[in-house]
């Protein structure tokens, strides 16, 4: 029974979300990620930003790391933590992290990474270089993302455009000598899914992978 009911939630949510066109808030709570996945690749204007000043975009274990068919570079992530149907209310860790360098040997690290809402706005933080204090260093407007309530299973899949912050663009100027896009800048596409239910049921139910 409570399948079902959440199953006719999550239809409520979607009927919703398209009759309004913006996101509308959820009547489910966050409930937790499984199977969580996102990978973030460099969109195309970043990825020629960081051919022309001798970048280099890696991941850092677990993450993994590939690249598309024209050349974009890409991390991927496993996603812990919670959300609702339409990400209005999610909070999440993604195990790995960012490793930036040149071909002079200098790096800026990316470790840590945290992401939560902010009204309206997901938000990226992270330890630079492994740095004590965790910095603002990608967010994503929830409004122009796009974003696909799951009914079964219960779950999300995402699209979006994840935006530079000034912070981080100021970061990469001072280690690696270049900042090869300015704050306020789209530079990740990011794409993702996840399955949801609630925190009670066993993690062996499915781990993100």
């Amino acid at each position: 029974m409570k399948a079902r009911l959440a199953a006719v939630a999550a239809l409520a949510v979607v009927s919703l979300s398209a009759a309004t066109g913006i996101a509308a808030a959820s009547p489910l709570p966050p409930l937790k990620i499984r199977n969580g996945v996102l990978t973030v690749c460099l969109n195309a204007a970043a990825q020629r930003a960081f051919t022309a000043d001798g970048l280099r975009m890696a991941a850092i274990a677990p993450a993994t790391q590939s690249t598309t068919a024209d050349g974009r570079s890409c991390v991927k992530f496993a996603v812990v933590g919670e959300s609702n149907l339409d990400i209005t209310e999610a909070h999440a860790t993604l195990p790995g992290g960012f490793d930036f360098g040149n071909a002079a040997g200098r790096h800026l690290t990316l470790t840590g990474l945290d992401v939560r809402t902010r009204g309206l706005t997901l938000v990226a933080t992270a330890k630079v270089d492994n740095r004590p204090s965790p910095v603002d260093v990608f967010y994503v407007n929830v409004l122009q993302a796009g974003i696909q309530p799951q009914v079964l299973p219960l779950g999300v899949k995402l699209a979006a455009q994840c935006m530079l912050t000034g912070q981080l663009a100021g970061a990469m100027k001072t280690d690696l000598g270049a900042a090869p896009l300015a704050g306020d800048t789209a530079m990740l596409a990011a794409t993702g899914s996840a399955d949801l239910g609630p925190s009670l049921l066993p993690d062996s139910a499915g781990q993100a992978g």
